[in-house]
């Protein structure tokens, strides 16, 4: 075993995998681990990657997620636990033909209600932050594919996916007013813009539904011998494709690549779209992203590093009175 300190012993972690693999069939028989290593890019869960020896000697790398439900993470509802990742995976990725890590298995404890996810370890891969600016391109197809294959499934998996609404949407606005009141001589405009966000996002409400990513961020893409395969669905949703697309240009990207991947998301996305509407639709879901990182902690609101994000606002907004 490699020298880290994990939260849950080895029998602990070793029961959680067996019971996922029978539970979703993929074995009957013991499962060891043989090791495990710290996750370095560990995020919002705990999370590792761990050696097992099937039967027959096969060894296979896992990629352990884990989550304590008694801890609830803050999030005002755009991303869930553990739990939901797994459905995610289950009810929804192994049943399309878009790239994915392979699904092994849920376990919870009935006991402390810790969740468990089991997922094939995507090895040699780079996310897509790190690569080059074709990839970025590459990851807008991707989405735009996967929103195309899934708008006619939305419906069927309502009972249990997060949709966005009305309230959704205007909780961010108000927390972002309550977050910068103290920046109003800095950003005097801010009020202005949360209004407008709350008079258009009806936009966002009444168009052409899907299942999205949720934090479809260039961190959250992998790429695996040139194949896109993103991770962390937790926070998969009901809502507007534009959202993911947004939320992967957000960035230093140049205006030249950032047009190409909008153009190549909406050739894979539509069959018929007017450019008026898809340019209107990407605005608000452009203003939502940074609603979304500005309203989500008071400290990274007024943080001095997020002054972009509040010129960013008054771009947009200035953009979406001009169409």
């Amino acid at each position: 075993m490699n020298d880290f300190t994990p939260l849950y012993s080895i029998q602990e972690l070793e029961h959680a995998l067996n019971m996922a693999l029978t539970t979703s069939n993929q074995s009957t028989a013991r499962i060891k681990i043989i090791d495990r290593q710290v996750n370095i890019h560990m995020s919002t869960f705990n999370s590792e990657i761990v050696t097992c020896q099937f039967p027959g000697e096969k060894i296979v790398k896992l990629f352990c997620k884990h989550s304590d439900n008694k801890n609830v993470i803050v999030s005002y509802g755009h991303r869930r636990q553990v739990g939901y990742e797994g459905d995610v995976y289950r009810l929804l990725l192994q049943k399309t033909k878009m790239t994915s890590a392979l699904f092994y298995g849920t376990y919870t404890d009935p006991v402390n209600e810790s969740s468990w996810l089991f997922l094939e370890y995507i090895e040699n891969s780079l996310k897509v932050s790190k690569c080059e600016s074709n990839f970025l391109v590459k990851a807008a197809q991707w989405i735009g594919k996967f929103h195309a294959i899934n708008e006619g499934t939305a419906v069927d998996h309502s009972s249990w996916l997060i949709k966005y609404d009305k309230d959704y949407y205007d909780a961010w606005t108000q927390r972002v007013s309550l977050f910068s009141k103290d920046l109003i001589m800095q950003y005097p405009w801010i009020t202005s813009v949360c209004k407008q966000f709350e008079e258009y996002n009806d936009v966002l409400l009444n168009g052409p539904l899907t299942i999205i990513h949720g934090e479809y961020c260039p961190k959250n893409i992998l790429v695996q011998d040139d194949v896109i395969c993103p991770v962390d669905w937790e926070s998969a949703a009901i809502a507007v494709g534009e959202i993911d697309l947004a939320m992967l240009l957000d960035g230093s990207w140049s205006s030249e690549i950032k047009q190409q991947c909008e153009k190549e998301y909406k050739q894979a996305r539509y069959s018929q779209l007017s450019n008026a509407l898809f340019e209107r639709i990407l605005v608000i879901a452009k203003i939502y992203v940074q609603m979304r990182w500005l309203g989500d902690n008071k400290s990274w609101t007024t943080s001095k590093v997020v002054g972009r994000r509040f010129m960013e606002l008054k771009n947009l907004s200035e953009q979406l009175n001009s169409i």
